[in-house]
Parts: C-alpha cells; structure tokens; sequence
C-alpha cells in the first residue's frame, strides 16, 4: 500500500508495484530518454518515496489518500511483471498520475518476463498527432529499465538511468560524477593503502632496530660473561658463551656481529694472546677446599690437586674435567690431630701417586690414580724430606727426632723397606718443617738443606754427616739437585734490602763438582709474595747448564701461533669443544 512521508521543499516520490518481481528496460536508445527534456540540475538527494504496498491499508479513504500521493509525487516508478497488467489498482494510478504530471515522469523497472507481456498495454501507446493534426494513438517506447535476475551485468548501467530520471538530471552527467566518485575512492583507498605500508614499514624498522639493540646488549652481556669464566680458568665454557653471542656464520644476518663478543672469542681461543699477560688459564679446577699443592700425572695425563680439607681432586689434564676423588682421612687410623698442611702429593713416572705427612706417625700411601685404589701403605713413615730416584723405583724419607736423623730408602712398587741410615745428633729435635733434598744418580747419597750447610746420608757406609762445601750458601736453602758429578744448591735470604722482606732479596747458587773448581752465581730479586709457594727450584739440564727458577714467575710455557683469519675462529672454537669432549 502507499507510504507518504512529506517532504518541506520537494515532492516526494511514489512507487507504485503489485509484488517483489522484477523488471525489463527499455532499449538504450529509447525515444523515451531522447525526448526527456533536460531538466535544471537539482539537489543531490531523490527526496522521500511512497508506497502503497506498505501502508495502503491504513488510510480509511483510499481513493483521496492514492491521490493525495500521485497529487505530491514527482515521478512514478512502475515495477513491471507478468502479474502487473492484471492489476486494475496499477492500471489507475498510472492514468491518474499522467492526467495529474505528464507520462514523461513514470518510469517503468522490468522485473520478471519480458516487455511485451510485463509492461502496462497503457504505457506502450500515447496519443500523438497524425500528418493531418488530428490526435491518434500511436506505438509508444516507454522509459524502462531492465533489472531482471537473468540481467546482472546490465544493473550497473541500467541503475543509474533509472535515479538520473528520478532526480531530473543528464544521464552522461550523472555517469561523470560517478567515475570521479569512484575515482575519488580509488585515490583515497591508494593513499590509505599507501599510509598503511608506511606505517607498517616504519614498525617494522623501528621493531628491527629494537630487536637489533636487544640483540646487541644480549651479545655484549654474554661476551662479558664469557669473560669471567675464562678468568676463572673454565676456557670450554666461555668459549661456548662467546660462541652464544656470534652469529653462526658471516652468512647470518639473525645477530649482529658484536666486537666485544669476538674479542671474548678471539681471547679464550689465545689468538692474539696478550703480551703483559702471559699466562692464559686453559681450564678451572674445582677442589673441595683451598688448594695447597697440585701435581701432574704425564703418563696418565692427570691433573692432582690436594686441598686443605685432605681431599685429593683427580682432572684430566686436558679439559680439566673431574675424574675421580681420593679422602685423605679415611685411609688414618686416628683424625683427631689431622691437618691437611702437613700432607704433601708426588707424581711417580710409573703413574702412581705417593702421599706423605710431615707428622712422624702418619702414614706413607701410594695410589694408583686411574682407579682411585691404594696400592700399598707404610705406617709411621712419616718424615721432613722425601726424595725420589730418577729411574722412579724408589724414594728416600728424611725425619729428624729427638737427638737422631734418620733415611730410609723405600721401594715405590710395593713399600718395602730397602737401606736404612740412622745418625745420632744430640742437638736435633722432632719438628714438622719440610727441607729439600735430592739424591745421587746411583741412589747412594741422600742431600738435604738444612739451613745454610747440607746434610749428606751415605747408604754405602750407612752414616750421616755435614757436608764439607767449599763455598757457604745463603741461610735459606730452597732446592738442590744433583746431576752426574755436580751438585746444585740454590738458596736465597727472605730479608732484602733495607731490612724489607722480599725486596731485593738476594739469592745464589752454589755448584760444586767432583776434581773441580765449583762455581758462584747471585743476584737480587723482589718476592711478591712470601710463603711455601714462593720457592726456589734449581735445575740441571743435560747440556750441564744450571738454572734457578722461581716457581711464581714463568714464561708461557705454549707455543705462540699466528692468528687466523677471522672466519676460522668458530670452526677452531667448535673443534676445541669436540676435541674436550673426547678428551672428557
């Protein structure tokens, strides 16, 4: 039914159908659209429309309502079908509204079947004047539009023909603001498209740069870390955390290249060692206490490390890594008076591992390191001084007592007791101090610094005495060695120069020969560091050349190597870890 809403400045619009089906245009070339006269252009909006399907029912005179509405009406849009020229109602409001405006405003919208039988047989003639002027009913082409469901592709087209009718303006005018609206919407659509890639490409940029940064702090905190566990001495692992923070290869770009990450990389490979430093730690060793001595096992390529709590730490020497543990006080009968200072580790060449104690009542232990077993024990066999043969067989104790000094010459393979020598000496007490000795290539002679004189234990004719040298050593003997027919003392004075202990301290060493002149060689040095691991070693090489050497103060004792080019360092870092593992 009519729906009519007034409008204040315009007409409204009325739409006039009989059902929901659609309709058939006429031809683009209908006379219809060529004869329409061209209107003034009018405002953009078509204004309110009526329909009687709608609201027809609620008015109580439905004549003067329907008329009302054609009456108020600028255009009639006819919805043409097969049902519409059956409907009288249809039939009415068309003459109605083309007595009341014209027929050049209804416009008629093919919705289902074709024109012949869709469109209103009122609305195919017109009466037009004849040659002769007198009216006749001629073939008329109406204004249509073909909105049919079989007829989508002209929709487009046929659309806009029907609104430019409505609203009163050129189709062709009507079609130009269409394509620069949709030109408009292209343009705008562009630029939105266009602020969106810039949008998301500066997000993207600034998201790169804050993950490039996190990246970089990441890297220069792991090359910090790989840092302190190369000075630790843990070397493997700071090479795997310097590894962490290098990208894996000069083709990945997943993490910047960090300067501080290589230089961490380059210094726990010692590729460019350097030169103040000479000393680059390989491996950390952790023992169970304060460490107090440590020695190497080269046959086995093991590391001992003795702590203060008697515990005895087995490495490999190669990595580092823990092997085995040996307790101290677990192999003593009594642990009341124990005192891990007392003890003292050697490396035997066969392998095994003698342990001794300053304390005359403790035991002598030897150990066969690989598995952690005692080989053999000697009780009571504790002494001052142990000396070992250079062939490994055997080891000569020392211990001073109340008015004695006595040697013992003990078979290493299994503890026995071989020569003895013993020597009354009335002043000489029992005490806990360790001296250094050394014995004779034929194991014959035992020497041992005591002081500044040199005690000699003969086990030829089993007697001790002073020995009767030729030049007086310094008061504090730290090391002898004897070396065909030459015995080398080396001693050194803890108080130097100005009374000041360990600066300028002197030194010497003595060499005295068999049927020759011995010799004198002294100097000074400065100790840095006062205690028992701040001792004098003297040496005697095979070329008969004496050396002193202070244990605190060493060469590099590996082989510089040339750098390698930047590219090689993570192979050689991931060569280095494989070859721990194996040696793990």
């Amino acid at each position: 039914m009519p729906q009519h809403v007034p409008q204040t400045n315009a007409p409204a619009e009325i739409t006039s159908h009989t059902d929901d089906a659609l309709i058939e245009p006429a031809p683009p070339n209908s006379n219809a659209h060529s004869e329409q006269p061209r209107r003034p252009r009018r405002s953009a909006k078509l204004g309110k429309c009526f329909r009687d399907e709608d609201e027809l029912a609620a008015s109580h005179s439905l004549p003067d309502s329907i008329r009302e509405a054609l009456a108020a009406s600028r255009t009639l849009i006819v919805i043409c079908s097969p049902e519409t020229q059956e409907s009288p109602w249809v039939r009415r409001e068309i003459e109605m509204f083309e007595q009341l405006h014209g027929r050049e405003r209804i416009i008629c919208v093919l919705a289902a079947g074709s024109s012949e039988e869709s469109i209103p047989p009122i609305l195919k003639t017109r009466m037009m004047p004849d040659a002769n002027g007198i009216l006749r009913e001629m073939p008329a082409e109406p204004l249509a539009a073909d909105l049919r469901p079989e007829a989508k592709a002209k929709r487009k087209a046929e659309l806009p023909r029907i609104i430019a009718a409505v609203a009163g303006c050129n189709y062709d005018d009507l079609r130009q603001r269409e394509r620069i609206r949709k030109r408009k919407r292209i343009a705008l659509s562009s630029a939105a498209a266009a602020l969106a890639i810039v949008a998301i490409g500066v997000f993207a940029f600034q998201f790169h740069r804050t993950s490039e940064a996190a990246l970089i702090a990441e890297s220069k905190t792991l090359a910090a870390a790989s840092s302190v566990q190369f000075e630790q001495g843990n070397r493997i692992q700071a090479i795997q955390t310097a590894l962490e923070a290098l990208p894996a290869s000069e083709a990945d770009h997943s993490r910047p290249l960090v300067p501080e990450a290589q230089a961490a990389l380059e210094r726990a490979l010692l590729v460019n060692p350097d030169s103040a430093s000479p000393w680059s730690p390989f491996y950390n060793i952790q023992a169970k206490g304060n460490i107090l001595q440590f020695v190497c096992l080269n046959k086995l390529s093991l590391i001992c490390v003795l702590d203060d709590t008697g515990t005895i730490t087995i490495a490999s020497a190669r990595s580092g890594a823990p092997y085995l543990t040996l307790d101290l006080p677990s192999y003593l009968d009594d642990t009341t008076d124990f005192d891990a200072e007392d003890w003292s580790i050697e490396a035997m060449e066969t392998g095994s591992l003698l342990a001794w104690s300053r304390n005359l009542d403790d035991p002598l232990l030897s150990f066969d390191p690989g598995i952690g077993t005692l080989n053999w024990s000697v009780d009571n066999e504790g002494a001052n001084s142990l000396a070992i043969a250079e062939d490994g067989a055997t080891c000569t104790t020392a211990r001073f007592e109340e008015g004695s000094f006595s040697c013992k010459q003990i078979d290493l393979n299994n503890g026995e007791t071989l020569r003895t020598v013993r020597e009354d000496i009335p002043e000489a007490g029992a005490t806990k101090e360790r001296f250094p000795s050394c014995l004779s290539p034929d194991n014959s002679h035992l020497y041992l610094g005591l002081g500044d004189r040199v005690i000699q234990a003969s086990f030829n004719d089993e007697s001790a005495r002073v020995a009767t040298l030729s030049s007086r050593c310094l008061p504090g003997i730290f090391s002898l060695k004897y070396h065909e027919n030459a015995l080398a003392v080396a001693s050194a004075q803890i108080e130097g120069e100005g009374g000041i202990t360990g600066f300028l301290s002197p030194w010497q060493v003595n060499t005295y020969f068999i049927g020759k002149d011995p010799w004198v060689a002294s100097g000074t040095c400065d100790m840095n560091v006062i205690g028992p691991n701040n001792q004098w070693k003297a040496l005697l090489t095979r070329h008969k050349y004496a050396a002193l050497l202070k244990t605190r103060i060493l060469h590099q004792w590996f082989a510089r190597q040339d750098a390698p080019s930047s590219c090689s360092i993570s192979q050689q870092a991931r060569s280095c870890i494989r070859k721990n593992s194996v040696a793990s």
